[in-house]
């Protein structure tokens, strides 16, 4: 005979069994997506802090590249050109020097990008800041020594390796 009290006893565990068997698709659903969002925020969180801040520096680099090319002539000839292509000239070292260095503060671990390569070495940015407010600053000197100017150029774009050595 049936036992009615065992009856009742499996309809009582039927719910919870029907409820495990329901959330298990789930968490099948959900657990790859939340894995998706959190490879997201890290991977924009390198974004953000390394990759877009070298690649900003690389840019400026650019600009210093085509601005040591553009008034290469006004630099070569200190002092004759007109007043305003100078200016312009100085006003654009300047503020390639004054971007270089803030593309450069910006970056987060820069010892780590030095070491490994990746960035130039600090002190070579330094320099090449200094040596292109001194290009700047020379361009207003009639008496300019041009040919202290053209190493100078050579000296930036070594440090910012513009140029790669031939052996490289």
């Amino acid at each position: 005979m049936l036992n009615l009290k065992a009856l009742s006893s499996l309809s009582s565990l039927e719910a919870p069994i029907k409820s495990i068997y329901m959330s298990q698709p789930l968490i099948t659903f959900i657990s790859p997506v939340i894995t998706g969002v959190i490879i997201f925020v890290f991977g924009q969180i390198i974004m953000k802090c390394l990759i877009e801040p070298i690649y900003a520096q690389a840019n400026v680099i650019g600009e210093i590249a085509y601005s040591l090319t553009m008034y290469s002539n006004i630099y070569g000839n200190a002092g004759v050109v007109k007043q305003e292509k100078m200016y312009e000239a100085s006003e654009s070292l300047r503020k390639c020097a004054s971007q270089l260095l803030a593309k450069t503060y910006s970056l987060k671990l820069y010892w780590l990008w030095e070491n490994f390569r990746i960035v130039p070495k600090f002190s070579s940015i330094d320099l090449a800041a200094q040596r292109l407010i001194a290009l700047s600053n020379y361009l207003f000197n009639p008496e300019a020594d041009i040919i202290k100017m053209c190493e100078w150029e050579r000296e930036i774009k070594h440090l910012l390796r513009i140029y790669k050595k031939e052996n490289e």
